[in-house]
């Protein structure tokens, strides 16, 4: 997302890119985040950092303690059932074939 947008703010947490981070906040702000084996990617209530796991779950850190804020969808209130997901078809005599159908037919998975 650091590659479309400067930065977002939602619910409270700000998240910018991690190029200016230092320059912004501090480094001693950065490295509680970075202490946690996290990466900073912002801030929480324009007071407390904010970190990303490798499972892309944000947190934020208040006192040394890590309090879950969860990930991105939940982040921006959007409900990751309802997220569409990426499909590509194929037509063959007018009908839709999912692409992958065709190649696992194609190299013999089916």
């Amino acid at each position: 997302m650091s590659r479309n947008f400067k930065a977002i703010t939602t619910k409270g947490v700000s998240c910018i890119s991690i190029t200016s981070a230092e320059e912004r906040f501090g480094r001693d702000f950065v490295i509680k985040a970075e202490t946690t084996n996290m990466v900073f990617v912002g801030t929480h209530k324009k007071k407390y950092p904010v970190a990303i796991d490798p499972d892309n779950n944000f947190y934020s850190i208040q006192d040394g303690n890590l309090v879950e804020l969860g990930s991105i969808e939940t982040l921006c209130g959007l409900d990751p059932v309802k997220a569409p997901t990426e499909t590509v078809n194929i037509d063959i005599m007018g009908k839709a074939i999912p692409i992958g159908l065709v190649l696992c037919y194609r190299l013999g998975h089916y």
